[in-house]
């Protein structure tokens, strides 16, 4: 029998351990953001994306091919978001 969370779906294992708690991390550090986890790393801003926005350089879209560079993405967006009085 294998192990299961909560809903109903397997537990992660080994490598996927890893992946659940840097996204569990992610999503806490970064909530105005929704961020997945699939072949990338997603983060779409839950917010609309105004001209003064897009303009000061904020993406309504990201990806990146592992956590750790997301993280580091999501930090300059924040700062960028920060800075527009967002």
């Amino acid at each position: 029998m294998t192990e299961s969370t909560m809903n109903g779906s397997p537990a992660p294992t080994g490598g996927d351990t890893r992946a659940a708690r840097q996204l569990d991390a992610l999503r806490s550090t970064y909530p105005a953001h929704d961020i997945e986890h699939g072949s990338q790393w997603t983060a779409r801003l839950r917010r609309p994306l105004t001209q003064k926005l897009r303009n000061a350089g904020v993406h309504e879209l990201i990806e990146q091919a592992d956590a750790e560079s997301l993280a580091s993405t999501l930090a300059h967006q924040t700062r960028l978001l920060h800075a527009q009085g967002s």
